[in-house]
């Protein structure tokens, strides 16, 4: 059981992560945020798979617990702007932290449609960014 300390309610953050596949297995991931204890609950559907299947799928399930600040498409994405951070001066510096700011924030919530619309905005942002500073248009080759 994990070690959850007493506080008035609405003080402790627990994180839940449910990972699941199409064969019936579930992984809940639950994290205290306060003490950083995760403890995992695995619940199968399907109470006959041996023991070998049952790590084959675990490890593949492991996969999918990749953080969207971890995936490619957003790592390039930090990467461009940080490039165009160092690069810039001034407000447009301060600018592009503030929108580099709120995507890492997006990133950290978990929520894939917040992410995807979040990713599409600062792509923007950053092609705009591009234009306006180097007069280049649609931004770098990915």
């Amino acid at each position: 059981m994990m070690n959850v300390p007493r506080a008035p309610a609405g003080n402790i953050v627990v994180e839940l992560r449910f990972t699941y596949d199409i064969n019936g297995i579930l992984e809940v991931d639950a994290t205290c945020k306060q003490t950083c204890e995760t403890q995992t609950k695995l619940i199968l559907t399907n109470k006959n798979i041996s023991q070998e299947e049952l790590a084959i799928r675990r490890k593949e399930l492991q996969k999918l617990k990749i953080s969207p600040r971890d995936q490619d498409e957003n790592r390039f994405l930090l990467e461009w702007g940080a490039r165009l951070y160092e690069e810039c001066t001034g407000i447009t510096r301060e600018i592009v932290q503030a929108e580099m700011n709120l995507f890492v924030s997006v990133l950290a919530q978990n929520h894939i449609g917040e992410i995807g619309k979040a990713r599409q905005r600062f792509t923007q942002f950053l092609e705009q960014q591009e234009d306006d500073n180097y007069g280049l248009s649609g931004g770098y080759e990915r």
